[in-house]
């Protein structure tokens, strides 16, 4: 063929499939650029949000894993396609989707996707169609519409945050067609903060057999001896979800009574590994600086521990405790005193004995009440102004505690100590507070139901969790599997900006928390929880949460740096 052909041949082929060819690449560039990984989320990404409602599907990412671990079935591959940058917006749905008019289609927050803005929610699962049969009465205490959950009376309790609680979670957490139904009742095994056993198992007996119950939440605070409840539920395969100290809260206590019995607070086992880790890298070895001045020139401390026995012989192990601290020369003045009602209980002998054996830091594994109104008032009575190196057991770690005149001031100005529950803040930065109001923005708790709301949120978190990654064949055994398989996006965990802390059941464990903040009491703050009571807990570099194995050596910088 002639150079003179080829130069008439038409050029109208080529221009067509070049502009082709251009247009593919631009819109494979766009795709890509849309496809980017997002970038770590800023403090913004964290903040309460009205969520609107969506009308697609929601991708089928976040939970391939923990849903198949939970059915132990196979999943098809999560699509590779990231949420949506708005964090209130949900995963992007495919193009061909066609609008799902259904009130239960959820949105998921963050990256990787979570259920709802608290940074403790679990991933997100996919969705599920309310037409599908979800399995109906699939366990004691579920039908095809409801679970049915104990709510045991705590004293004075007002029950408008929990209903509000449960409504928040039936509307944002996907239960597969099932709404949470809570039953109050008055509980009868806890009178005077002392147990009654027979009692707490006849309340067991009602909840199980009248009532009907999937699960129970916390039981009215009773010494760290409420386990009778608790044990008595279990033999009958019913879940309990708690949020406190049992004094035979371990975790492998909780292995034998698997998969019945759980805890949003860490277990006495780790709280006295971490302390003694705690005493030995920030305290041993030093001077009591944090004491009174007659003692804070001590060259060295020397620690005691106090221990109480409930009237139904419970008393917490110091097993780990007194390992740990040995593991540091530390041998520590132990006492243990009986729990009665009688006007002879003083803690006299028990502070006497303290001082004169140069006591400088004293350890009381008990309860506020004894605490304060027998402890510490026996430490002022005989000019005694240790250090108290406290920690979560049994609620030792609340502005309430301490303030407003319900410790000596001269007492509680020494406390000092670890916390495992999240970094309490003022109540609008708390996911209890943003629950309460989503519904109902006029609603106003008041300050006194800020630790009973907190609490019970915790205890529903927990429950709701749980039952979203077990899918719709509810049982509690594939309670127990979702959680304890599951992986929880945990964005900013231990540290800013709500220090809360890392959420994880794998292990097995049956216990949300298992790190700590290191905080002081200050008495002439205004508190937290309410700021017209003075006396406020403060936290250690804000709040930042260490683990056990990996506490930081060196004095903390207690009573200096800002409160929250």
């Amino acid at each position: 063929m002639s150079s003179r052909a080829a130069a008439a041949r038409p050029r109208t082929p080529a221009l067509v499939l070049g502009s082709l060819v251009v247009a593919v690449c631009v819109l494979v560039g766009a795709v890509a650029l849309t496809s980017r990984q997002q970038t770590p989320p800023t403090i913004a990404e964290f903040a309460p949000q009205a969520v609107a409602q969506i009308k697609q599907t929601l991708d089928e990412q976040g939970l391939t894993e923990t849903r198949q671990a939970a059915t132990a079935e196979p999943s098809p591959p999560p699509p590779t396609a990231g949420p949506s940058a708005n964090p209130t917006g949900g995963p992007s749905a495919s193009p061909t989707s066609a609008p799902i008019e259904v009130p239960r289609v959820r949105t998921c927050i963050g990256s990787p996707p979570r259920q709802t803005e608290d940074p403790q929610s679990p991933p997100c699962v996919p969705y599920f169609d309310p037409e599908v049969d979800n399995g109906g009465a699939t366990s004691k205490g579920v039908t095809g519409d409801a679970i049915t959950i104990a709510l045991p009376q705590q004293f004075l309790e007002d029950l408008q945050p929990p209903s509000r609680i449960a409504e928040f979670f039936n509307t944002r957490y996907e239960l597969y067609g099932r709404k949470l139904v809570l039953q109050p009742f008055s509980t009868g095994g806890c009178v005077d903060s002392q147990p009654d056993p027979a009692k707490m198992r006849a309340d067991a007996v009602e909840v199980d057999e009248q009532l009907q119950v999937f699960a129970t939440l916390a039981y009215a605070g009773c010494q760290g001896a409420d386990h009778h409840y608790y044990d008595a539920l279990a033999d009958r395969g019913v879940i309990s979800i708690v949020d406190g100290n049992l004094t035979t809260g371990t975790e492998p206590n909780y292995r034998k009574r698997s998969p019945y019995q759980w805890n949003v607070m860490a277990g006495i086992d780790t709280i006295t590994s971490t302390t003694a880790e705690f005493v030995c890298a920030s305290l041993a070895g030093r001077p009591p600086r944090h004491a009174g001045t007659a003692i804070a020139s001590t060259p060295q401390r020397k620690f005691g521990v106090i221990t109480t026995r409930s009237t139904d012989g419970t008393t917490p192990d110091l097993t780990r405790l007194r390992d740990g601290l040995s593991r540091c020369g530390v041998t520590p003045v132990e006492r243990r005193d009986d729990q009665t009602g009688g006007p002879t209980r003083n803690g006299v002998s028990t502070m006497v004995a303290l001082q004169d054996a140069g006591v400088t830091s004293v350890m009381c594994l008990c309860g506020p009440a004894d605490l304060r109104d027998v402890y510490m008032r026996a430490a002022s009575a005989q000019g005694y102004q240790p250090e108290w190196v406290q920690s979560s057991y049994i609620n030792t770690d609340l502005d309430n505690t301490y303030g407003g005149g319900n410790a000596p001031p001269d007492q509680s100005a020494h406390v000092i100590g670890i916390s495992f529950r999240n970094k309490l803040q003022p109540r609008q930065d708390m996911p209890w507070y943003w629950a309460v109001k989503e519904n109902d923005s006029s609603y106003e708790p008041s300050a006194a139901a800020y630790y009973a709301a907190h609490s019970r949120y915790m205890q529903l978190l927990l429950l709701a969790s749980g039952i979203q990654l077990a899918g719709p064949e509810l049982t509690p055994e594939t309670f127990a599997r979702g959680l304890q398989r599951a992986r929880f996006p945990n964005p900013g965990a231990r540290g800013a900006p709500y220090f809360q802390t890392e959420v994880s059941y794998a292990g097995p464990r049956h216990t949300m928390s298992a790190d700590a903040s290191m905080f002081w009491f200050d008495p002439q703050r205004p508190g937290t929880i309410d700021p017209s009571i003075p006396g406020a807990i403060c936290y250690v570099d804000r709040g930042r949460r260490h683990a056990l194995g990996a506490w930081p050596q060196g004095e903390p910088a207690f009573r200096s740096g800002p409160c929250l």
